[in-house]
């Protein structure tokens, strides 16, 4: 094609691809199709071979057609136009294969055009060694009329004996490439195939072949044809072809390269509109051995002559036919030859087909005559001066001999013929030798003739006002016109701003919101040079893309199945109540709190048990290395719902305001405000910074406009508004400032609601960047190096002290301060689906139950957990992890009191007395918790609800890389050497203590609890901590704190004692309620040696056990780094 209908279309967008050079280039026998020195001849060198001062034009329309067209249209007014257009140019096809073939007569029954190019096709084989021959491409849109026209020129050749002279060949889109075995075989011998079974897949590999295509489908697609192509008949487009993209992909078939070294004759230069601009450069073309040709119907004399009688079939066709004539009948003897052409005498065509071996001796002989001397043989070819065919009218010939101007140089000229004359004519007019040297002659209607050669007032052509696509109408009649100077991109931006879809467009029923166009903003332009192949390379480009885009809306997701099953808690209560939505709080209470973590990513974390039953060791499953803990964890691919949360690479018009992109604010419009408050454990004040967006202060209060930041909004627990959502969200986040699942926007289901970034100092501006319209609280600089239990500790103490901040402020307005509502929302970075079970249980306890999942919105759940009765009694609220491995016994009870992880809604009123691990890594959520059952809260998860998990291969706990201070030390560090004696030459490691502290534990726990390893009916007991000791040693967790909610440990021997940072709340006389296993171990771990001497002494410990200065360690810290301590003891 020699414009690609895709720039063109109004909906492309303002991304462009450039195609500059491609490997993937069609070979023909042998020769680059598209060298350096070739020059493309596209639509506008058409029009310009139309002028006056030109040769023969190559755009032209047959008037005796066109005549008897209108005149059986008036005859059968009931007749479609296409049906009488191709009826009409069947018969002159065939009537011109009679002609050639003897019948003078029937020249009666056809026009001059059609018997020009069969007299072509019919003899071209002859003019060649090789039996080359021309292509004539017959253009026929509709698939059951071309079907109808190759049957009837297919019988019309039989019937006269030249099925071995040309073949006619049905060119379908849906089906493949279908030619005689006679054909086949001269195509196997010019491109050399010994390939029994080949075929030709491709319209290119039918180079040379004598073949009418008849090459139906109402779009071409960009089909590439071959150099042997000479003539291009599109009589038969219809009406539906008068849009632009149509018209060009229309013409398009016949544009190609030719050579430019000796290019056509030119007069004035049109102004003729050209789609691709930005002129094909040296480098996109290859270097390729340039041939040449002859032709009288090629060649004229460069004089003057005007458009107006160059093109019908009176003037400008007789004299092709003449030359066509002289190639095919006229004797060489008859034929005299011409003179060379300027410039071109030293040219000589090369030589066609395949060497002289297998040739007869006479025709062997005959073909080093027919060689000659090369210095005769014109660049152009010689001619032929034709002899007047007795069958022809005399009005025609003497119309050919007074037009001068039309016919060829050589018809004129008359010098000495060498006697090696015919030969070398012969093979100097093989159509493979001359296919480089011009483009195919192309017929058309006259009314599209008209349209693409005239011009308006402005000097356009009047194909400039045409529409561009059928699917759009033009938005207003008072629109600029076209410029002669716009580029494809220019040009494609004009459609885009100055047409609308029409209904048929896939645009028309989804025009984005306050834009002046209805086309989808991500339209693509693929723009590109001519002829190198376009179409196969945006098909591929855009099947490559559709594959990106389609995993961009998938993610993979954990799907794995809930752990610990069998160990679940067995109690006599059991919420019974299966279609409650809500759960009843009197028969909550009375539920059993289920100690056992089920969630899938603690699988290797310490089972907590309880007095229940005992647990074997078999029941814990096998053990992961620690290397596998996150190549090893099981994911789905999951398509994306309309209710997903995205990270930064999702963009669309609904997000635009979302994410910060809107008229009224710019972007990075944002204020630092700092907000301080003071915490009594800590012993100083906490100073946090908020970074406000302008477009989010309305969430908030401030002492004076733009002044000091009070607090944050906080709505009532009477509101009903179904609007926005309630409760704040507050997203922990480190290192994932590109793939956070922040945007929530249309998990939200676009519904008002209120979400913070909580992110460390230094990741402060890279997070701004990326989320400008984002609420950010900053932590301080010292929890640079923190874990997770830092943000969720300072997230809830700060909640909390707004919320009395909320409570003092309204009640000034009336409001009583417990109804302010209290719920807060610490979701992970990594949700990005929500899921609800829709139960159908048949009755309050029918056996029969049956269930169904589906995809909600965040704002579904949240509402509904919003709503809930006395929801200001729950401390904790979450809900399962989804699973595709979940069974009826997961989702039977609505509710459970259980762990919940990863998602929470928290009382920040009810849970005022209880903390997050500020210095935690790890389980943290599991100590929180065990912390709020044993304060005597509720933990509640609604079992019909389910969050889906991403798996994000970057930042979170991989943001705490452990490496060693010493830089050039080429040793890998193992969780064995996170531990040392202290005052020791030990390798230093650049990490937190307590990271190292918890992993150490992870691993290598069973160094401090011989006894307990795999011993889970003798748990260590953890004193008002859980640390995760391994799978392989279990934990009892009890609280210290006055009335707490512990399990009964009478029953229980423990295998050793774990006591973490403990406070006042832990004394001697708390230990004794417990017995141990004679020679259990104690871990004690303080922050510094003095503590821990003090902490043995306190306790009165060395009472009961037995410790050793050896058994003293520290962290792999620096001094400066203040490491943890440990002591070991046994139990005596």
């Amino acid at each position: 094609m020699f414009l690609s209908f895709l720039p063109l279309h109004p909906s492309a967008a303002r991304f462009k691809i450039s195609f500059l050079k491609l490997n993937t280039r069609p070979q023909t026998l042998g020769v680059d199709l598209y060298p350096e020195n070739k020059k493309y001849f596209g639509l506008s060198e058409f029009i310009e071979s139309t002028l006056s001062g030109h040769s023969l034009p190559l755009l032209r329309y047959d008037s005796s057609f066109e005549a008897m067209v209108t005149a059986l249209g008036k005859r059968f007014p009931r007749l479609h136009s296409a049906v009488i257009r191709t009826f009409v140019l069947v018969q002159h096809y065939t009537a011109a294969m009679m002609a050639v073939s003897g019948l003078s007569q029937m020249k009666n029954y056809t026009s001059v055009e059609t018997l020009e190019i069969t007299q072509n096709l019919i003899n071209s084989p002859k003019q060649c060694p090789c039996g080359h021959g021309l292509m004539v491409l017959l253009r026929v849109p509709c698939s059951p009329l071309a079907a109808v026209a190759y049957e009837r020129l297919a019988h019309v050749r039989a019937r006269l004996a030249l099925e071995e002279h040309f073949e006619i060949i049905l060119g379908n889109p849906s089906s493949g490439i279908t030619i005689g075995k006679h054909f086949l075989k001269q195509l196997k011998m010019w491109q050399k195939i010994e390939d029994a079974e080949w075929r030709p897949q491709t319209y290119l590999e039918l180079e040379g072949l004598p073949c009418i295509l008849i090459f139906s489908g109402m779009d071409p697609h960009g089909e590439s044809l071959p150099r042997s192509l000479r003539y291009c008949d599109l009589r038969l487009m219809d009406s539906s072809c008068l849009v632009r993209t149509a018209l060009e992909q229309e013409l398009g078939l016949a544009a190609y390269f030719v050579s430019s070294e000796a290019p056509l004759e030119k007069g004035a230069r049109s102004e003729a509109l050209e789609s691709d601009a930005e002129k094909l450069s040296s480098t996109d073309n290859e270097d390729e051995e340039v041939v040449t040709e002859g032709s009288t119907s090629e060649k004229r004399s460069p004089v003057k002559r005007e458009r107006s009688r160059s093109h019908d079939s009176a003037s400008s066709s007789l004299s092709s036919k003449a030359s066509g004539s002289a190639r095919c009948g006229g004797s060489p003897a008859q034929a005299q030859p011409a003179g060379p052409s300027r410039g071109d005498r030293a040219r000589s065509p090369q030589p066609c087909g395949p060497a002289e071996e297998g040739r007869a001796p006479g025709e062997r002989q005959r073909l080093r005559a027919g060689r000659g001397p090369p210095s005769v043989i014109s660049g152009h070819g010689p001619g032929l001066a034709p002899q007047p065919d007795p069958g022809l009218k005399t009005g025609q010939w003497s119309i050919q001999v007074s037009v001068p101007s039309s016919s060829s140089s050589g018809s004129s000229s008359s010098s000495a013929m060498p006697a090696a004359g015919p030969l070398v004519l012969r093979a100097a007019q093989c159509s493979m030798t001359k296919a480089c040297r011009r483009p195919p002659v192309v017929f058309l209607p006259k009314l599209v003739y008209d349209m693409v050669t005239s011009t308006d007032g402005s000097g356009l052509p009047k194909a400039a006002s045409l529409l561009p696509s059928h699917s759009v109408m033009w938005a207003s009649s008072f629109r600029p016109l076209l410029s002669k100077t716009m580029t494809s991109t220019e040009q494609s931006l004009y459609y885009r701003q100055w047409t609308v879809p029409r209904p048929s467009h896939m645009d028309y029923g989804s025009r984005a919101e306050g834009r002046v166009d209805g086309f989808h903003p991500r339209r693509l332009l693929l723009s590109g040079p001519p002829q190198i192949g376009k179409t196969g390379a945006y098909l591929q480009f855009l099947s490559i893309l559709s594959r990106m885009l389609i995993r961009l809306t998938e993610v993979d997701v954990y799907d794995e199945e809930e752990i610990n099953i069998n160990l679940r808690e067995e109690s006599d209560w059991h919420y019974l109540q299966l279609s409650d939505p809500w759960p009843d709080l009197e028969l909550f209470k009375k539920l059993p709190f289920d100690y056992i973590i089920h969630d899938p990513k603690y699988e290797d974390a310490s089972l907590i048990c309880s007095h229940h039953r005992s647990i074997k060791s078999e029941d814990r499953g096998t053990r992961r290395k620690p290397e596998d803990l996150f190549v090893r964890r099981q994911t789905a691919r999951m398509r994306l719902s309309k209710y997903a949360a995205y990270n930064t690479y999702h963009h669309c018009e609904q997000c635009h305001q979302y994410m910060g992109f809107h008229p009224r604010y710019q972007l990075y419009e944002s204020t630092l405000h700092a907000f301080a408050f003071s915490y009594s454990m800590l012993g100083e004040e906490i100073q946090l910074h908020f970074i406000i967006p302008k477009s989010k202060e309305r969430h908030f209060v401030f002492s004076q406009p733009g002044g000091q930041l009070a607090s944050m909004r906080l709505p009532l627990v009477t509101d009903k508004s179904h609007e926005y959502i309630k409760s704040p969200t507050f997203t922990p986040t480190t290192g994932r400032h590109e793939h956070g699942l922040f945007n929530l926007y249309h998990a939200m289901d676009g519904a008002s609601h209120l979400h913070v970034l909580v992110v460390k100092e230094y990741e402060m501006a890279i997070y701004k960047k990326y989320w400008p319209n984002h609420i950010m609280l900053v932590l301080p600089s010292i929890f640079n190096s923190a874990g997770v239990g830092a943000a969720h500790f300072l997230i809830k103490e700060l909640c909390y002290h707004n919320l009395e901040l909320e409570r003092n402020r309204q009640e000034e307005l009336g409001i009583k301060p417990q109804d302010i509502w209290p719920f807060i929302v610490i979701s992970d970075d990594s949700c990005v689906m929500w899921n609800v079970v829709d139960v159908d249980c048949g009755g309050e306890r029918s056996r029969e139950f049956s269930w169904s999942e589906r995809n909600v919105s965040l704002k579904h759940i949240m509402q509904h957990i919003e709503a809930s009765p006395n929801i200001t009694h729950y401390a904790l609220i979450g809900m399962r992890k989804w699973s595709s491995k979940t069974g009826s016994r997961e989702v039977r009870e609505p509710f459970t009191r259980c762990h919940v992880h990863d998602f929470i809604v928290l009382n920040v009123d009810l849970t005022q007395n209880v903390q997050y691990g500020q210095n935690r890594f790890m389980c943290d959520d599991v100590d929180f918790n065990l912390r709020v059952h044993s304060a005597g809260l509720l933990l509640c998860r609604f079992n019909r609800f389910s969050v889906m998990k991403k798996q994000i291969a970057v930042g979170g706990h991989r943001s705490f890389p452990i490496t060693s201070k010493v830089s050039d030390s080429p040793m890998a560090i193992v969780p064995a050497q996170y531990i040392c004696a202290p005052d020791s030459k030990h390798t230093f490691l650049a990490a937190p203590a307590q990271l190292l502290l918890e992993k150490f534990l992870q691993h290598h726990s069973h160094r401090f609890f011989p006894l307990s390893l795999k011993n889970h009916g003798h748990p260590v007991l953890s004193v008002d901590c859980y640390l995760n000791l391994g799978s392989q040693i279990s934990v009892c967790y009890v609280s210290s704190r006055p009335h707490s909610l512990n399990v009964s440990c009478s029953d229980f021997l423990f295998s050793g004692l774990l006591l973490y940072l403990c406070d006042s709340f832990v004394g001697a006389g708390f230990l004794k309620k417990f017995h141990f296993l004679k020679g259990a171990t104690l871990c004690v771990i303080c922050q510094d040696r003095s503590s821990l001497r003090q902490t043995v002494v306190r306790l009165e410990l060395e009472d009961e056990w037995q410790f050793r200065l050896r058994d003293e360690f520290q962290t792999a810290n620096a001094k400066e780094d203040r490491p943890l301590f440990l002591l070991t003891g046994r139990h005596l």
